[in-house]
C-alpha cells in the first residue's frame, strides 16, 4: 500500500444503499444487484514523494479518482472510471470526467464531463452516449449568469439541450431545447 493515497473500496454480493466510504465520490454509490468494486483515491499526504506533489500542485488538492465496476451476470456488466475536483485554474474546477461502459441487455459506452466555475457561479455538464445504434449528446448550464457578456439588462441559464439520433438513417429521433432568460425585468423559462 501507499502511504500517500487515501483509499475507499467496497466490494458487495448483495443490494446496498448510501454506502458511505472517504471521499464525495463513493457518498451516493447505489449498488445494483450482483457484484459490484468501487475504489475511489485522492492524494492526501504526499510526504517526501516527488510524484504525488507534482500531481498535487499540478491537479489541486481535492483531486479524485475513482471506479465503479458491476457484474451481474455472466453476459452483463459495467465499468466507469473517472476523475473529479480536478483544479483546472482561475475559478475552474473539472468536477467529474467519466468513461463509462455497460455490457449486457443493452450496450452501450458513454462519456461525461462536467465543470464550474467561480464567478459566474455556473456547472455545465456534457455527455455523449451511443449503444451502437442511436447517440445522444446532451448538455447542460446550471445556474443563472447576471449581467451576461457585461450588460446589466440581460442574464441568462438554467439551459439544457438534448438530441438523439439514429446515425445509419441519418433520423433524428429526439431534440429537446430550454433554459431561461431575462431582458431588462421581463422573464422568460422556455422548454
Amino acid at each position: 500500500a501507499l502511504p500517500i493515497l487515501k483509499v475507499g473500496v467496497i466490494v458487495s454480493k448483495s443490494t446496498l444503499t448510501g454506502v458511505q466510504l472517504p471521499g464525495p465520490t463513493l457518498s451516493q454509490l447505489q449498488v445494483r444487484k450482483g457484484i459490484t468494486v468501487a475504489a475511489a483515491f485522492s492524494l492526501d499526504n504526499c510526504g517526501s514523494d516527488a510524484m504525488c506533489t507534482f500531481m498535487k500542485s499540478t491537479l489541486g488538492s481535492s483531486a479524485q479518482f475513482q471506479l465503479l465496476s458491476t457484474i451481474e451476470s455472466a453476459s452483463s456488466f459495467s465499468l466507469s472510471a473517472g476523475v473529479a475536483d480536478i483544479n483546472l485554474g482561475k475559478g475552474v474546477t473539472l468536477t467529474k470526467a467519466a468513461l463509462e461502459f455497460q455490457v449486457g441487455t443493452e450496450t452501450s459506452v458513454g462519456l461525461t464531463c462536467s465543470f464550474a466555475l467561480d464567478d459566474p457561479p455556473l456547472e455545465f455538464t456534457g455527455a455523449v452516449r451511443t449503444n451502437l445504434a442511436e447517440l445522444e449528446v446532451s448538455m447542460t448550464m446550471n445556474g443563472i449568469w447576471e449581467k451576461a457578456f457585461g450588460l446589466d439588462f440581460l442574464a441568462f441559464g438554467n439551459a439544457h439541450f438534448s438530441a438523439s439520433l439514429i446515425p445509419a438513417a441519418a433520423t433524428l429521433t429526439a431534440f429537446e431545447i430550454g433554459g431561461e432568460i431575462r431582458i431588462g425585468k421581463s422573464s422568460l423559462a422556455a422548454s
